[in-house]
């Protein structure tokens, strides 16, 4: 009897096997088992090879004697290795698993090319969006090019009428003069009795009592947290009583945390307590007695360990927040004012942050925390971090994430063009600043919509009949409870049009494709169209729109669709060129709807002025200013001319509302009527025109400041009147004298030099002595680079001791060449090319000599003179 030889298979790999005369092999897939007949015999071997890798071959001697044996492939826990084991010898063969290092070299292989293919991918990508990015700042800048090109004609075009104005205005002096009346003074004097009588009427309309409101709201306070007055004190004057509380109410909190004793009379000096109104007073009085009398200052510390303020300034910041919840008015203002005394902030770093409390961006407590992180900063640079953070509305820790940036303002500039918002971003915002949850449901629907349907339509042209259409469902449209799809229809037609629009031709004839309205903006038209949405009143609507969103964009799409809808609109902008740069461009869009334009005042002769006026009030949309719109009113009304004619006053967009009711608050319009004694002025007016007017802003490399430059002169001139009031018996030409040993210019150059400028200051010569003359200057100044003068002047510097301060042009911007000068009256000068420089002066300092130049030349009178002639005339003296 022989013996049965098995084999087994566990390994995932095809074998082949066979005993030792290999006559023929069997085939062992992988889990299986195969066996064959074997002679009973000492020695005796099996040979098997892995179909999956030929270096994978064993061979095994047994004895059959033992038994049947049974011979198993499997492989190592770590399939490194592939073992031959035999169930009646002891020893066990073992080999490298060449088919997994094949196998993991070809998936090594496979997953480096996947990579290589990803990265090529990504920077296939990165390539694409670089590209449309570049495109898409080419285009934009193009279109910005184009804006400033046409505001810089809208703006020439509007001086030089103002000069035609100015011009006729002064030829119609002695007519106007003439045409005035009693009757006429007459009719003034009624209209200004009429203007005094409506002022005291309204005067007496707002009056109040105000030391009985405050003295009642005293008693509530007093009576609230049980503090008791004395009795010789109940009779005194109210605000007496109330800084008597409050100084006693501090000192009592000063000794309890241990502050100095002087805190209280600092503080009230830095929140100019004297300045407030009595209410003002009153509700600084409530903040001091809720933090001292119900002692909450320990928990709000205990809320704030991370900020390592002092008592002091925990008291400061506690008083803001109780204020900013009562009276945001004067926490704003105590605000700043408290920065004093904490910091040394500059006017730009507070005016910013002044504004950032305002529009409610950062609180108090953020306001601090800033204030403290960048204590020991550049104020320039806090500027930059400050206004880049306040332009793209970004939160406080966004901004303080960034100080640590080698250019925080860069950063946070980067971080605040994130890609456009998508709807459900747009919401979310929407609902955290509490929008009504019956207009953010319209919203969720329509944007969700547009986000989906409107990239479809890229490349759809209006035609004709569908502008028909459009404007036939706009006007179908009920804005107090509209169809849905109707709005969605209207929405993505006026998108289409403002595509088509916004397309333009570059200079090289290149067409640059136009944009779809943002989510963003289409979201901001909606709150305007939606103002009477679910509610019975018209409040009409105040909307924020941030830098960069696109404000003309959605304002000219709410203005067509009021227009399509018989509305008149009267659009407020902040200057005439704003309005005339917003009406050309949008005008193509008016036009597209057929809705009718134009901008008050209007272009056009003097003569034909009121026609024009009248013409320009009868189209459906009008531009202009607040003063303008201001002036025409009060024509129509006082007047009684027909200059906007039958126009109601339906709808007011204002653009730049802040400016209007801030900035620009208090606009006072008068009708225009001659002011007698300007004439005594006129020549006070024109040397100020002529002094200022030869200086030219300059920003200052280094630190971004605008400095002024005087009128480009010879470098020997401008460097003699920098220093001629600090140095007696000096001449221009000494400054050139050091340049002989330097070799810069010869004794005769510098002869010559003073024969010609000495020549060129007589009268009556020809013009071709006047060209030799100058060419010798010319030629002189040539040799006097921008080094000669650098040089020159240092070692004017070391003669006078009057420090100067050396600038150079680079990017169109004034280069320091050296620092470490301390002086604050320092000379600076900027040094151009051919012996050419400028005098560079802050904005005080260009305002300080025109005015001294100014008074050197007025002639004042004797008293008696004076008197004399005061008796005769109404002029100045």
């Amino acid at each position: 009897m022989g013996a049965t030889v098995s084999v087994r298979n566990q390994t995932p790999y095809t074998w082949q096997y066979t005993n030792q005369e290999r006559k023929s092999y069997h085939t062992l897939y992988r889990g299986n088992t195969g066996s064959y007949e074997e002679h009973k015999l000492i020695h005796r071997y099996i040979y098997l090879t892995c179909n999956d890798h030929s270096r994978l071959r064993f061979s095994y001697e047994f004895n059959t004697h033992k038994g049947s044996p049974t011979f198993t492939l499997i492989e190592t826990f770590d399939r490194s290795e592939i073992e031959l084991r035999c169930s009646t010898e002891r020893g066990v063969h073992r080999l490298p698993n060449y088919a997994k290092i094949e196998d993991d070299r070809r998936q090594q292989e496979q997953e480096r090319r996947r990579q290589e293919e990803e990265r090529r991918r990504q920077q296939q990508e990165l390539e694409r969006r670089r590209q449309e990015e570049q495109k898409r700042r080419e285009q934009e800048e193009l279109r910005r090019q184009e804006r400033l090109e046409r505001e810089r004609r809208i703006q020439a075009q509007i001086d030089q009428e103002n000069e035609d104005c100015r011009q006729k205005l002064s030829n119609a002096k002695e007519r106007l003069k003439q045409k005035q009346s009693f009757k006429g003074q007459e009719r003034h004097q009624q209209r200004s009795h009429v203007l005094h009588q409506l002022v005291e009427d309204d005067a007496a309309a707002i009056e109040r009592d105000e030391p009985g409101d405050v003295e009642e709201m005293f008693k509530e306070l007093l009576s609230k947290y049980g503090i008791d007055e004395h009795e010789t004190i109940t009779h005194d004057n109210i605000e007496d009583r109330m800084k008597r509380l409050q100084n006693e109410l501090l000192m009592q909190y000063c000794k309890e945390k241990r502050l100095s004793i002087w805190f209280p009379s600092t503080f009230v000096q830095a929140i100019g307590y004297e300045d407030l109104s009595l209410t003002d007073k009153f509700s600084l009085l409530e903040a001091v007695v809720q933090i001292t009398v119900e002692s909450n200052l320990e928990s709000a510390r205990g809320e704030r360990t991370e900020i390592e303020y002092d008592m002091k300034n925990y008291f400061l910041l506690n008083l803001l927040e109780h204020l900013y919840a009562t009276n945001p008015t004067l926490a704003r203002y105590l605000l700043l004012n408290m920065i004093d005394m904490i910091s040394k902030l500059s006017v730009p770093c507070k005016d910013i942050l002044s504004q950032m409390v305002f529009n409610n961006m950062w609180t108090p407590v953020e306001i601090m925390l800033f204030i403290q992180s960048v204590s020991d900063m550049d104020q320039n640079k806090i500027k930059a971090i400050l206004h880049t953070a306040q332009t793209y509305r970004l939160d406080c820790l966004t901004a303080l994430s960034a100080l640590d940036k080698a250019d925080p303002a860069k950063h946070l500039e980067e971080h605040g063009r994130d890609e456009p918002k998508d709807a459900d971003t747009i919401l979310d915002e929407m609902r955290e600043l509490n929008y009504p949850e019956n207009i953010l449901l319209v919203l969720e629907d329509v944007l969700k919509y547009m986000e989906r349907e409107l990239p479809k339509y890229a490349s759809v042209d209006l035609s004709e009949q569908d502008i028909e259409d459009g404007k036939q469902k706009i006007k179908s449209l009920d804005f107090d409870n509209p169809n849905m799809d109707t709005l969605k229809e209207v929405l993505i037609g006026m998108s289409i049009a403002v595509q088509d629009c916004t397309t333009i031709t570059g200079p090289n004839g290149k067409k640059i494709e136009g944009y779809f309205p943002r989510l963003t903006q289409l979201a901001s038209l909606l709150m305007l169209l939606l103002t009477r949405y679910g509610t019975e009143t018209d409040k009409g609507s105040l909307l924020e729109i941030g830098t960069g969103e696109g404000k003309s964009c959605i304002l000219a799409m709410f203005a067509t669709i009021q227009a399509i809808c018989g509305v008149k609109v009267d659009i407020v902008t902040s200057s005439p060129v704003l309005a005339i740069r917003d009406q050309e461009e949008w005008e193509k869009l008016y036009t597209k709807f057929g809705v009718t334009s134009s901008v008050v005042p209007p272009k056009g002769p003097v003569e034909n002025y009121e026609q024009l006026v009248e013409g320009a009030y009868s189209k459906q949309i009008v531009f202009g200013t607040v003063g303008t719109f201001a002036a025409d009113i009060l024509k129509q009304e006082f007047e009684r001319r027909s200059t906007r004619g039958s126009r109601d006053f339906e709808l007011v967009i204002v653009d730049e509302v802040d400016y209007m009711t801030l900035d620009n608050g208090v606009q006072v319009t008068f009708l225009s009527h001659e002011a007698s004694g300007m004439r005594h002025v006129e020549q006070v007016l024109a040397n100020i025109w002529a002094m200022t007017s030869a200086c030219r802003p300059i920003e200052l490399l280094e630190t971004g400041e605008i400095q002024w430059t005087t009128k480009i002169q010879h470098f020997h001139k401008v460097a003699f009147s920098a220093v001629s009031h600090s140095v007696p018996n000096f001449s221009a030409y000494d400054i050139l004298l050091p340049g002989l040993q330097m070799n810069f210019f010869s004794k005769d150059d510098i002869e010559q030099l003073k024969l010609a400028e000495e020549q060129s200051h007589k009268e009556g010569q020809s013009q071709e002595i006047q060209d030799i003359q100058w060419k010798a200057i010319e030629t002189f100044m040539g040799k006097i680079g921008i080094a000669e003068q650098y040089d020159l002047l240092h070692i004017l510097e070391l003669a006078t001791g009057i420090q100067i301060e050396c600038y150079s042009l680079t990017n169109n911007k004034a280069r320091l060449h050296d620092t470490g000068k301390t002086d604050d009256n320092k000379v600076k000068i900027l040094l151009l090319e051919n012996g050419r420089a400028c005098q560079i002066l802050s904005e005080r300092e260009v305002i300080d000599a025109t005015v001294s130049q100014i008074k050197s030349k007025l002639i004042y009178l004797d008293k008696s003179v004076a008197d004399l002639l005061r008796n005769y005339t109404a002029g100045f003296c």
